[in-house]
């Protein structure tokens, strides 16, 4: 994995510091900020939030910030290793690591 080429933020630059603008001025990657009201421009996030709600967050009355802890951590080893994305081809992210890990072992 390399350094991200951009940085897209749906805060405006009152929520950025200008040691964040400074470095990604010296280090060549560029900053987008998201039109204020335009949820389309952060399509990822948007489905992210959308699952997590959705499977997780309205699912639950949590009793403690432990409980919460402790599911929303099984919630995101599941998403992050068993279930399938769109993102990756509707593969699960396992799958694809096993893929990736396979591609490189044959050359």
């Amino acid at each position: 994995m390399g350094v991200p080429s951009i940085i897209v933020q749906d805060k405006g630059t009152e929520f950025t510091s200008m040691v964040v603008l400074r470095w990604g001025r010296e280090t060549c990657i560029d900053w987008h900020y998201i039109v204020p009201e335009k949820p389309t421009q952060s399509a990822f996030i948007e489905s992210f939030k959308g699952n997590l709600s959705g499977e997780c967050l309205n699912e639950i009355n949590f009793s403690s910030m432990n409980e919460a802890r402790l599911t929303l951590e099984d919630w995101q080893e599941g998403y992050n290793t068993h279930k399938p994305l769109s993102a990756l081809g509707n593969l699960k992210p396992r799958e694809l690591s096993g893929k990736t890990m396979m591609s490189k072992m044959a050359r």
